[in-house]
């Protein structure tokens, strides 16, 4: 009997230690447009862990609660900091159960704290928890820390002769990402586009280059150089085959939102038309070949899907010319309109582009 009684005990008393042994207390302290989004990305990578956790919120973390348990000590196995009070610097404390030693890490801010600096926060939260769940020994003692946070002398129970200080050196915090030194990305892509010319396909590969600002509203400029394969367009004697090279300068804006972007881009350009004259006929004769420059405009809508290096888009939009064109040949000793080129002339291009992963 008495063997029964002590095994009930034991199962009831099981159940809650698992539940300590499972607990993480989190807080959270900043400006409140700071703090909820990061919430947000702990509570869904710290949801995936098997633990019951308990977040709160303050306006700033005072580094004495951290390396001086209060009446809470015990409440829980592991806890959990996250101060996104500085403008350029996050700084993340962890304790484990017995509130001995203490880890800090500091996260510097560079992009006013975006989506990816959120995720880097998570996963820095989310890997010590973890750590601290499977047994693993963290940080510094609490001593240290309190001297470290405090500026206060770590105390000693053996009795010294009084000796000079020695200033306590900070730990440097970690080295800004590789690219953080600029806040413009430049990439290199390739591209090819067909554009309806009268009842004709004028399609050929091009290069672009793109210049945009680190953000997710991101700012900048598209330069594109692309080669038409020559086509041959039919009058009513006459005909002319058509090749070109076609220059683009846009303005963009675009949207990135988590592996997809969307943009619009507008401005001019300029269509270098070689025209060579050829007879559809047995009537006329074609003359001299020649060059054509006009200038265009260019609206320009795209989308974008996001791999670790490069980006697969499509594009679309139109070209409207300046001013009206048309290719004139020479029959029977005057002049003749061969066609007048189409004034707008919609597109659609298949791009693929380099980018740097963040």
């Amino acid at each position: 009997m008495t063997f029964l009684v002590g095994l009930a005990v034991l199962l009831a008393f099981l159940p809650a230690r698992a539940d300590e042994r499972g607990a993480v207390e989190l807080v959270l302290g900043g400006p409140s447009e700071r703090v909820q989004p990061v919430e947000v990305s702990l509570s869904e990578l710290l949801g995936r862990l098997p633990v019951a956790v308990r977040i709160t919120r303050s306006s700033a973390i005072e580094p004495r609660s951290v390396v001086e348990p209060g009446g809470e000590a015990g409440a829980a196995a592991i806890r959990v900091w996250v101060d996104l009070s500085g403008s350029s610097l996050a700084t993340l404390y962890f304790t484990d159960a017995a509130w001995e030693r203490i880890l800090i890490r500091r996260v510097a801010l560079t992009r006013e704290l975006d989506e990816v600096e959120r995720e880097e926060i998570a996963q820095i939260v989310r890997s010590a928890v973890e750590a601290l769940l499977g047994g693993a020994k963290i940080g510094i003692s609490r001593d240290a820390a309190r001297a470290e946070l405090l500026r206060q002398p770590v105390e000693s129970p053996e009795v010294r002769p009084p000796a000079r200080e020695v200033p306590v050196e900070l730990s440097p915090p970690p080295p800004a990402p590789p690219h953080a030194d600029s806040e413009w990305n430049l990439s290199p892509g390739a591209f090819y586009e067909a554009q309806v010319y009268r009842t004709s396909l004028w399609q050929g590969p091009g290069l672009s280059l793109d210049l945009a600002t680190r953000s997710a509203l991101a700012f900048g400029g598209v330069l594109s150089l692309q080669y038409r394969a020559p086509i041959v367009i039919e009058g009513e004697a006459l005909g002319a085959r058509l090749s070109a090279a076609a220059l683009r300068a846009l303005g963009e804006v675009a949207l990135q939102t988590g592996s997809a972007r969307l943009g619009a881009a507008v401005g001019p350009g300029l269509d270098l038309t070689y025209v060579e004259p050829v007879r559809a006929a047995d009537r006329g004769s074609p003359g001299d070949a020649s060059f054509d420059a006009v200038p265009v405009l260019r609206l320009r809508l795209g989308a974008a899907w996001l791999l670790p290096s490069v980006e697969l888009g499509l594009l679309g939009g139109v070209d409207a010319d300046w001013v009206q064109v048309r290719h004139v040949a020479v029959r029977d000793g005057g002049e003749y309109t061969v066609f007048s080129a189409p004034r707008v002339r919609p597109f659609l291009a298949l791009a693929v582009q380099g980018r740097r992963a963040e």
